[in-house]
């Protein structure tokens, strides 16, 4: 029993301690000054530059779109056509003379025809992909 008396007695004491020794605090006056002005200066700066950049885009596309005559709309298709007629007649006058087309020449520069109409068909489906986005 003494021990819980002297452990009142000391937690009395502490308590009252504390109270007596009130601290204040002090109160300042705290200003935050921030500003946008460089930020909006390098925004300013940066708009002017895409806004540049993009008028020289549109002059291009336009000049693009100006240069886009004749269109190739379906010349592949009429040159593979072409090659493939031209192919076929040479095969008929070969087999007729007993000739093996595919040990001719005639076969190689038909073999790069078609190298050729697959370039062609490559170049107009991009330059109709890039005539869609200009517009």
């Amino acid at each position: 029993m003494n021990t819980q008396k002297n452990v009142n007695q000391r937690l009395a004491k502490l308590y009252t301690k504390q109270a007596e020794e009130k601290q204040e605090l002090s109160s300042e006056k705290v200003e935050l000054a921030m500003d946008f002005s460089s930020i909006l200066k390098q925004l300013r700066g940066d708009v002017a530059k895409t806004n540049k950049q993009t008028a020289q885009m549109d002059k291009a596309a336009k000049a693009f779109v100006a240069a886009s005559n004749p269109d190739f709309t379906g010349v592949p298709s009429r040159r593979a056509k072409d090659v493939q007629a031209f192919f076929k007649d040479f095969s008929k006058k070969a087999a007729d003379l007993g000739i093996d087309v595919k040990s001719t020449q005639f076969y190689k520069e038909y073999q790069e025809a078609l190298d050729l109409v697959s370039q062609l068909e490559d170049n107009a489906g991009q330059y109709g992909q890039l005539k869609k986005l200009v517009k």
